[in-house]
């Protein structure tokens, strides 16, 4: 059996790649090596992440479990610093033509969750009638690719609180 060779990677993506993760560990403070270590693990699991402990099994996680918890409670994101990396990395608009933004609202259902913080009810599409559950509602920014693409950039998401809406 004759198989293509696979082709080379591209030098510039790889580049930019590296480039993207070097800032995003500078925006992560108290217990960042473990925290990007846990977003590592994140992107790399295999199937869905029924707890933050699951984490520490993959092979991206070089720490004991017990660091997990650890980096999750007393951990430090630098929002700004985050928000100027994915800023940093917009697709350039054409020329004499403005950036495009979308927001979108989205709800993420915690029925389970007893006692999260200011919960409120949100509406679930489901292939039956559409159910109201508890939860949290999300405010997320992106920025909208130009062309014949669907991708989309996301540049920050925030929790809605009920005394917001």
């Amino acid at each position: 059996m004759h198989t293509l060779p696979s082709p080379a990677p591209d030098v510039d993506a790889l580049q930019e790649l590296a480039s993207f993760r070097s800032q995003l560990r500078s925006c992560l403070h108290r217990r960042g090596d473990a925290l990007f270590e846990l977003a590592e693990a994140m992107l790399c699991t295999a199937g869905p992440v029924r707890s933050p402990v699951e984490l520490s099994l993959e092979p991206e996680f070089l720490r004991r479990h017990s660091s997990v918890y650890d980096a999750l409670h007393h951990g430090r994101v630098s929002l700004d610093q985050l928000r100027q990396a994915l800023v940093q990395r917009l697709s350039p608009a054409p020329a004499g033509e403005p950036l495009m933004f979308a927001i979108d609202t989205t709800p993420l259902a915690r029925p389970d969750a007893r006692f999260a913080d200011q919960r409120t009810m949100v509406m679930v599409r489901t292939k039956g009638p559409d159910m109201f559950l508890p939860g949290w509602d999300y405010s997320v920014l992106v920025g909208i690719g130009w062309g014949a693409t669907s991708w989309v950039q996301p540049l920050e998401a925030r929790r809605v609180r009920p005394t917001e809406q």
